[in-house]
């Protein structure tokens, strides 16, 4: 998988409204640290405080911050957050395949919350993080985030910042061309960005993909059987039936099971 080397800049304000969800997420990664730790944590009251300080890092701190892009339906009771890179190879896979499955197979009983997390070392990550903030700026995000992740190879290797090829995606999902060209040329959503990676930085990301089921890691390798196993634990049932008009609407049900594993 991707491993996490950027530090952020400087952070903007920006509200969001799933702080208790972040908050779950602070405290899972918290115990999962201190489990693995206890050797060397010296007494109890020492570990609740990191825990509290964690916490209130996470929900009062970042939260503000930070904020991802949301599909589906906030009340869902299943929200699957992800940390990605736009040139992670294992980010694209999870894009382009298990995603749509996602989708398919539990429709609007799955949110998704989409946080960037570009990583030091690929170098077009963090403008193409911006690429689809600015598309978010006129309702076109996930066209954009699709666009990027699903011609990942025609643009990652470029010899220059790929533009030209960002606002080719972008205008075809139907973004104003001039305005998006304006935003990617102005460090417009530079802050914004940096505050996602740094709120995955806190809860424990290293890595990309990283995926959050209700709050809680999952497990790799991420194949579409694991995160589906997980998802439904968490909606404490067995298999899930397909969303309602999926196939009619060309929406696959059956993707082969491929590990995803960045660079």
């Amino acid at each position: 998988m991707a491993q996490q080397k950027r530090k952020p800049s400087a952070m903007p304000a920006a509200k969001s409204g799933m702080t208790m969800f972040y908050y779950g997420i602070g405290i899972v990664a918290l115990l999962g640290a201190v489990f693995i730790g206890t050797n060397v944590i010296r007494n109890r009251n020492t570990a609740m405080s990191a825990d509290v300080e964690m916490a209130k890092a996470t929900s009062e701190d970042l939260v503000t911050k930070a904020k991802g892009v949301t599909r589906g339906d906030a009340n869902s009771p299943v929200k699957v957050m992800v940390f990605s890179d736009y040139m992670c190879p294992g980010c694209a896979v999870f894009a382009t395949q298990i995603e749509p499955q996602l989708r398919a197979t539990y429709g609007e009983r799955v949110v998704e919350v989409y946080h960037d997390f570009p990583l030091a070392n690929h170098q077009y990550s963090f403008l193409a993080a911006r690429a689809a903030r600015c598309a978010e700026d006129q309702g076109k995000f996930w066209e954009v985030h699709d666009a990027l992740f699903s011609k990942q190879r025609e643009w990652s290797f470029s010899a220059t910042p790929p533009v030209k090829q960002f606002t080719e995606y972008a205008t075809a999902a139907g973004v104003e061309a001039k305005a998006f060209g304006e935003c990617l040329r102005s460090d417009k959503h530079a802050e914004l960005v940096s505050a996602n990676l740094e709120l995955g930085e806190r809860v424990g990301v290293g890595s990309t993909p990283t995926v959050y089921i209700n709050g809680r890691k999952s497990n790799g390798p991420m194949t579409w059987d694991i995160i589906k196993g997980e998802i439904d634990q968490a909606l404490g049932s067995g298999a899930a039936a397909p969303a309602a008009g999926a196939a009619a609407n060309g929406a696959p049900t059956t993707v082969a099971p491929a590990p995803v594993t960045g660079q």
